[in-house]
């Protein structure tokens, strides 16, 4: 009798973290490179290596660890004409269109934080493991991105 091996993390999460990548970097090839880079980290970490209880949380690791490191390179921040551009905007609701934009203006920590809690779900405690933060400052750095986007897109300031 052979025993058969489960899908491997990647295949369980693959397309959460395209969506990630996609999401946080805003550009489709960079994506896709770093989504391939991801998969080749998760495919050489000896098992012996993972977290065992909380896998999830390894793999979103290992994603925000390329993701960022990747953002770090790339100059991915609205030009300040743009910003000029967005903030003319006159109301809430033409403000609230152009929501990805005013997202990308947030720093990719912050970003990864809201996509993680708000979009997919997880846990305070299983992003806070992600991120090696406590809880408390976890959601107090979710709660000044979620301000920060209120002022950006409800107010004309």
């Amino acid at each position: 009798m052979s025993v058969q091996k489960g899908p491997s993390p990647f295949q369980i999460y693959q397309d959460l973290i395209f969506d990630l990548c996609q999401s946080t970097l805003n550009d489709l090839q960079q994506s896709q490179q770093v989504f391939d880079s991801i998969l080749k980290t998760l495919q050489k970490t000896k098992t012996s290596d993972r977290f065992q209880i909380h896998e999830r949380s390894w793999v979103f690791q290992i994603a925000c660890q390329h993701i960022l490191s990747v953002h770090e390179k790339l100059d991915t921040q609205l030009s300040c004409s743009n910003q000029i551009e967005m903030d003319a905007l006159a109301s809430s609701a033409s403000r609230l269109k152009h929501f990805s934009a005013f997202f990308q203006r947030l720093q990719p920590e912050d970003r990864l934080l809201l996509l993680m809690r708000e979009k997919y779900g997880l846990p305070f405690s299983e992003i806070a493991s992600t991120f090696n933060l406590s809880e408390e400052s976890l959601k107090s750095r979710r709660d000044r991105a979620l301000r920060s986007l209120e002022k950006w897109i409800w107010s004309n300031k």
